[in-house]
């Protein structure tokens, strides 16, 4: 705590001394509330506690020190207090930011400390989530404090380490120019009880940018470093690709892209003095139209191997298999309760913070198709989307079409095939803003009865906003989820081979979440919202949960 204010009268005074121009410190910052009330309500239970009050207060101080016109040094200290802890007794201190950046004769840009790094689909990319189309502004307010939390900006990676991106005039009447971006990051600390060695995350991009478009080198490595454990196994896995985008010159409204590439996983068991190599490969060829700013279509053919390795970007972002502290149990027999809609938005489910060498479970009732993303491996087939189309600056639409089918079988000789269609909408007229949004799959498989597969799944989202005043509004949302059949799900080796397949089924099973809120904006930095919300499941065992939320945000 000394240290703490030592650091902060320092910071004042250097601040009071501070030049006009360019100022040596910044403050910047948030501070959020967030408390819910939670009811449970299941027929017949009298063993479980019924009602749960929870939340937290925090500041999120921002500091940002530049000692030089060319370095800047950014720190985020928090402070964070749990809801019921009195006297500072559930207080916890933290750095949730360190970096620095700067110029080097002005040409070559570093960053030293926490960066946020994405690169294509298949290479580097933090993949969206899967219970969502096109939330309600009172859902994404909540999903908001998810992103901030877990540090989800965008699809990108926050990850520990060196960027360093420079680049170079060509002078050349083709090639106009060069940008390279390389970055070396700490994926994995070593654990001596385990074995397991420090890992590493090396890569970047090469860019050549000509007058017909840009040609890109993308390189995503994630490699164990020898020596920092007893080393018993060592995992290499590098992922190099190549993408472009052509700008056609006789048809300007049509654009050519592709991105192709290849893994390589490598497994070195020192003690059995032997070594595992899997290799696969995968491409994405499409083409776009664009007639106007107001119309843009694209269709591509997919192709990935069914032993591609990214784990950079095969990572489920949320857990679907985890369970919550909030009402853990369901009925007087203590069966462990299903997580739904509601626990993804508000409870402590568990999300990924970073990515490992494992392709993890996933839930087939929310994503079957690409639970992956395009980075699924075992796909083939082609999508069609309409990317954007503006009726009257009122009204957007956007869907999505993916028809896919195994290149290989999955535990026999048959293959499954996949569909999924998204739909968006988004419609702003005076005080009335409302947006939906709905995704269906399906996944077939003939075959005897052991092997026969057909799943159908859905989700809607609805949202409404209506300004009763200039700072109050009244924000209404609605989810909505089924899921219908049967799936066999694969149950991975240490070499993320399909080991065997785990049948599971949905008799039916149905989510409803609704939510009606109030928002006031007391000025553009400050937001009070307050909502009730009512969540049902109806599956082997139906339950009722009900929520009161209070969340306020300041930033500064």
């Amino acid at each position: 705590m000394r240290l703490i204010g030592i650091c902060f009268c320092v910071l004042i005074a250097i601040n009071l001394e501070a030049q006009e121009r360019v100022k040596k410190v910044e403050f910047y910052g948030i501070a959020k509330t967030n408390v819910l009330h939670q009811s449970y309500d299941v027929e017949g239970d009298t063993t479980n506690i019924s009602k749960a009050n929870y939340g937290h207060s925090l500041i999120d101080l921002g500091i940002l020190l530049r000692p030089t016109t060319s370095t800047e040094v950014a720190v985020e200290l928090r402070i964070r207090n749990e809801l019921g802890g009195f006297w500072g007794s559930s207080v916890t201190y933290g750095i949730r930011r360190l970096t620095l950046k700067g110029v080097v004769n002005d040409a070559i840009r570093y960053k030293i400390g926490d960066l946020d790094l994405e690169m294509t689909p298949y290479t580097l990319y933090n993949s969206g989530y899967q219970d969502l189309v096109n939330e309600a502004t009172v859902f994404q307010m909540a999903r908001e404090i998810i992103d901030y939390e877990y540090y989800f900006t965008g699809n990108a990676w926050r990850q520990q380490g060196i960027q360093s991106d420079f680049g170079f005039e060509l002078n050349n009447n083709t090639f106009k120019s060069l940008d390279v971006n390389v970055f070396s990051t700490r994926n994995r600390t070593p654990d001596f009880n385990s074995a397991s060695p420090e890992r590493l995350f090396t890569g970047g991009q090469l860019a050549l940018n000509t007058t017909y478009g840009q040609l890109k080198f993308h390189s995503a490595n994630l490699h164990d470093l020898k020596n920092t454990v007893n080393d018993i196994m060592l995992y290499q896995n590098s992922v190099n690709s190549l993408s472009a985008r052509v700008q056609l010159p006789d048809i300007p409204k049509f654009t050519l892209d592709y991105e192709g590439g290849i893994s390589k996983a490598n497994y070195d068991d020192l003690v059995a003095d032997e070594q595992i190599t899997i290799n696969d490969y995968y491409w994405n060829l499409g083409l776009s139209y664009a007639s106007s700013d107001k119309l843009k279509i694209r269709i591509n053919a997919i192709n990935t191997g069914p032993q591609f390795r990214s784990p950079a970007a095969q990572t489920v972002r949320l857990g679907y298999s985890s369970s919550s502290n909030i009402f853990p149990t369901i009925g007087n027999d203590l069966s462990i309760r299903k997580m739904g809609l509601l626990d993804y938005l508000y409870n402590d489910v568990k999300y990924n913070r970073t990515f490992d060498d494992r392709l993890d479970l996933y839930n087939p009732a929310f994503s079957n198709v690409l639970p992956y993303g395009l980075a699924t491996p075992n796909r083939k087939g082609f999508s069609l989307s309409l990317e954007e189309y503006k009726i009257e600056d009122k009204l957007e639409l956007s869907s999505h079409v993916h028809v896919v089918s195994e290149i290989v079988g999955s535990g026999t000789t048959n293959l499954k095939s996949f569909f999924k269609a998204t739909a968006k909408a988004n419609y702003h007229y005076k005080k009335w803003s409302v947006n939906a949004g709905l995704t269906h799959e399906s996944t077939t498989r003939d075959g005897d009865s052991f092997e026969a597969i057909d799943l159908s799944i859905m989700l809607f989202d609805f949202g409404l906003d209506f300004n009763i005043s200039e700072n109050i509004a009244l924000l209404l949302g609605s989810k909505y989820h089924t899921a219908n059949g049967n799936e066999l799900v694969a149950i991975y080796d240490n070499y993320n081979n399909p080991l065997l397949f785990e049948p599971v089924s949905f008799n039916d099973n149905k989510q409803m979440l609704n939510s009606l809120g109030f928002m006031v904006e007391f000025n553009e930095r400050s937001t009070l919202t307050a909502s009730a919300s009512t969540f049902s499941q109806v599956d082997e065992r139906d339950y009722k949960l009900n929520q009161f939320q209070i969340l306020y945000r300041l930033n500064f």
